[in-house]
């Protein structure tokens, strides 16, 4: 699999314990952090009264998803990694799938998380502040990818906001 090109983190330091914003994504101009040549999405100025949305939908073999570029972390000293996010499911299918991957230092470690649309949300609702916090261990760098997991091309979502933090 090919990296994701490089972004540009925000400098910090965390020594506190708090959460430390790394980046922050509003998509109110285009893809930002998330503009990466895999990715099968398309940007709306507006949509389900939300300014700045991106819609992964549809997508080959009923896999859609968008991918950041790659998040410097090398002048940071973070052991916890916490992704912020809103979305809303357009039209989701019990089987379908949302789910949230996660890349730390060119693949030494991964993880991800999936809600599923019978249990974990339901369709034309928004859903502010999901997150997904994870072990970071002094990670060098990271990459993040949203993706549906659905069995046929009307599987839809839409993101509003993408805010990464980590924590000393």
């Amino acid at each position: 699999m090919a990296m994701p090109a490089e972004t540009e983190a925000l400098s910090v330091s965390g020594g506190d314990g708090s959460w430390t914003p790394i980046v922050e994504e509003h998509f109110t101009t285009g893809f930002g952090l998330f503009e990466h040549p895999r990715n099968n999405a398309n940007h709306y100025l507006n949509a389900m009264n939300r300014g700045g949305v991106v819609r992964i939908e549809d997508g080959n073999g009923g896999h859609s998803e968008l991918t950041s570029n790659l998040i410097p972390l090398e002048n940071t000293s973070f052991s916890k990694i916490k992704v912020i996010f809103s979305f809303y499911a357009v039209a989701m299918e019990h089987a379908d799938g949302f789910c949230l991957d996660y890349v730390l230092d060119n693949g030494a470690i991964t993880g991800e998380r999936c809600w599923n649309s019978l249990h974990a949300f339901q369709n034309h609702m928004w859903y502010d502040d999901m997150s997904l916090e994870f072990d970071a261990s002094n990670a060098r760098n990271l990459w993040i990818r949203f993706r549906i997991e659905g069995d046929d091309d009307e599987d839809d979502v839409l993101l509003d906001s993408v805010t990464i933090h980590g924590q000393a």
